[in-house]
Protein backbone atom coordinates (compact mmCIF):
# COMPACT_ATOMS: atom_id res chain seq x y z
CA UNK A 1 0.00 0.00 0.00
CA UNK A 2 2.43 2.48 0.72
CA UNK A 3 4.57 2.00 -2.16
CA UNK A 4 1.23 2.42 -4.07
CA UNK A 5 0.69 5.67 -2.35
CA UNK A 6 4.75 6.90 -3.05
CA UNK A 7 3.91 6.15 -6.96
CA UNK A 8 0.87 8.52 -7.33
CA UNK A 9 2.74 11.00 -5.32
CA UNK A 10 5.28 10.96 -8.01
CA UNK A 11 2.81 11.03 -10.42
CA UNK A 12 1.16 13.62 -9.59
CA UNK A 13 4.70 15.87 -8.44
CA UNK A 14 5.23 15.31 -12.18
CA UNK A 15 1.56 16.15 -13.60
CA UNK A 16 1.93 19.55 -11.34
CA UNK A 17 4.86 20.75 -12.07
CA UNK A 18 3.71 20.03 -16.12
CA UNK A 19 0.71 21.89 -15.42
CA UNK A 20 2.15 25.18 -13.52
CA UNK A 21 4.73 25.47 -16.18
CA UNK A 22 2.43 25.36 -19.55
CA UNK A 23 0.30 28.50 -17.73
CA UNK A 24 1.27 31.69 -18.79
CA UNK A 25 2.93 34.27 -16.29
CA UNK A 26 1.23 37.49 -15.08
CA UNK A 27 4.24 39.82 -15.94
CA UNK A 28 7.37 39.13 -17.05
CA UNK A 29 9.65 38.15 -15.01
CA UNK A 30 11.16 41.37 -13.18
CA UNK A 31 8.55 43.38 -14.61
CA UNK A 32 6.63 42.83 -11.62
CA UNK A 33 8.83 43.55 -9.17
CA UNK A 34 10.72 46.95 -10.38
CA UNK A 35 7.93 48.69 -12.07
CA UNK A 36 4.56 46.86 -12.35
CA UNK A 37 1.43 48.49 -10.41
CA UNK A 38 -0.34 46.61 -7.88
CA UNK A 39 -3.07 45.96 -10.46
CA UNK A 40 -0.82 42.80 -11.64
CA UNK A 41 -1.45 41.44 -8.21
CA UNK A 42 -5.52 41.86 -7.86
CA UNK A 43 -6.03 41.14 -11.82
CA UNK A 44 -7.95 37.80 -12.59
CA UNK A 45 -5.63 35.12 -13.50
CA UNK A 46 -4.95 34.51 -17.41
CA UNK A 47 -5.09 30.44 -19.05
CA UNK A 48 -7.41 28.43 -19.42
CA UNK A 49 -9.95 27.02 -16.54
CA UNK A 50 -9.00 23.67 -17.30
CA UNK A 51 -5.38 24.04 -16.25
CA UNK A 52 -6.32 26.32 -12.94
CA UNK A 53 -8.53 22.95 -12.09
CA UNK A 54 -5.73 20.66 -12.83
CA UNK A 55 -3.07 22.43 -11.11
CA UNK A 56 -6.17 22.82 -7.86
CA UNK A 57 -6.55 19.15 -8.36
CA UNK A 58 -3.22 18.14 -8.23
CA UNK A 59 -2.24 20.63 -5.27
CA UNK A 60 -5.14 18.72 -3.49
CA UNK A 61 -3.90 15.36 -4.55
CA UNK A 62 -0.05 15.98 -3.98
CA UNK A 63 -1.61 17.57 -0.45
CA UNK A 64 -3.30 14.44 0.56
CA UNK A 65 -0.93 11.82 -0.23
CA UNK A 66 1.93 13.60 1.61
CA UNK A 67 -0.56 13.52 4.91
CA UNK A 68 -0.90 10.00 4.23
CA UNK A 69 2.68 9.07 3.37
CA UNK A 70 3.61 11.15 6.77
CA UNK A 71 0.51 8.96 8.73
CA UNK A 72 1.92 5.17 7.44
CA UNK A 73 5.55 6.32 7.48
CA UNK A 74 5.17 7.39 11.59
CA UNK A 75 3.45 4.14 12.01
CA UNK A 76 6.53 2.68 10.32
CA UNK A 77 8.80 4.03 12.63
CA UNK A 78 7.43 3.95 15.67
CA UNK A 79 7.58 0.21 16.09
CA UNK A 80 9.69 -0.11 18.85
CA UNK A 81 13.17 -2.17 18.36
CA UNK A 82 12.85 -4.48 21.57
CA UNK A 83 10.81 -5.85 19.42
CA UNK A 84 13.57 -7.54 17.40
CA UNK A 85 16.12 -7.73 20.14
CA UNK A 86 14.55 -8.57 23.70
CA UNK A 87 16.24 -7.19 26.75
CA UNK A 88 18.13 -10.33 28.62
CA UNK A 89 16.15 -10.51 31.81
CA UNK A 90 18.48 -12.78 33.84
CA UNK A 91 21.55 -11.66 34.94
CA UNK A 92 24.88 -11.37 32.92
CA UNK A 93 27.04 -14.88 34.25
CA UNK A 94 29.31 -13.59 36.83
CA UNK A 95 32.97 -14.55 36.29
CA UNK A 96 34.18 -17.60 37.98
CA UNK A 97 37.51 -16.78 40.45
CA UNK A 98 40.14 -19.06 40.12
CA UNK A 99 41.79 -20.37 43.79
CA UNK A 100 45.03 -18.81 43.69
CA UNK A 101 48.06 -20.85 42.06
CA UNK A 102 50.08 -22.59 44.87
CA UNK A 103 53.87 -22.06 44.53
CA UNK A 104 56.00 -24.72 43.17
CA UNK A 105 57.85 -27.18 45.35
CA UNK A 106 60.94 -28.49 44.13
Amino acid sequence: MYSFILTIHIIVCFLMVITILFQAGRSGGFQGIFGSSGEVIFSTPSGSSFLRKLTIGCGVAFGVTSLVLTVMTRARISQSVTLEYPIQTSPPPQPTQNAPAKPAQK
